[in-house]
Order: structure tokens, then sequence, then C-alpha cells
């Protein structure tokens, strides 16, 4: 086997030819391999499911473990199986709110990339769970 080539990740920004440039992400040898456009629109819901207070009636995994369906639910753009997103998200609403209300923010974003029929359920699963 071949040695593994050492990559050296590097954050900044330069000046090429009078022009600033800033590059986010991780760069190695100029070229990006990893950028904050590449990331799961789910990444920061993850991290707020990790910042909740500790609460005996809702774990924190199990939130996690809802959010897991519904983001694999959620990227079958047009295939998506509607009344299971939609039950889900309801569920995932008794469960923690705030994280609900967070995951349909993401969903009905038409700039997060989901199908617009994600997004519809994700309208659709909002007015169920929280009735005017």
């Amino acid at each position: 086997m071949g040695k593994k080539k050492k990559v050296q990740k590097q954050k900044g920004s330069g000046n090429v030819q009078g022009k600033n440039i800033n590059i986010s992400g991780n760069v190695a040898g100029g070229d990006i391999i990893q950028n904050d456009q590449d990331r799961s629109p789910f990444t920061d819901i993850y991290k707020l499911v990790d910042k909740r207070p500790k609460d005996s009636s809702v774990d924190s995994d199990e939130i996690k473990e809802l959010l897991k369906k519904i983001e694999k639910e959620a990227n079958k753009g047009k295939k998506v199986n509607q009344p299971k997103l939609e039950r889900w998200l309801v569920f995932l609403a008794q469960m923690a709110d705030d994280i609900f209300q967070v995951t349909i923010a993401t969903l009905a974003n038409p700039t997060a990339g989901f199908a617009k029929a994600v997004q519809l359920i994700s309208k659709k699963a909002k007015e169920k769970a929280l009735p005017s």
C-alpha cells in the first residue's frame, strides 16, 4: 500500500492581482475540498438539538433520530412520501416545538434546495401542528 498524503488545511484570504478574495471551508493546495455550501441544511438543526437544555421528557438522541428520518425523506424530492414526512414533522412538533419551528423554516426555504413538494408538505404540517 502506498503512503497516505497528508493534507494541510487552512483558512484565510489573499490578494490576487489587486483583488481581495476570501476562501471559506477547508483548503488544500489551493483547491477547495469542502465549503459551507456542501453541508446539509440540517447541520445547524442538529447543533441546536445539542444546545437544548436537558429535559427528562425528551431525549436529544430521540430527536436526532427523528430528524435523520425527516432529512432522508425530504431529500427524496418529488418522490417524497407525503403522509410519512407530514406525520414525522407533526410528531417532532409534539416532542420539541423549538426544533420543529427551525426544521419547518429550513424545509420551506426555497434556497435550502428542497423540492417544492417538500416545501408544501412542511407548510401543511405546520398548519396541522399549530392550528390557529
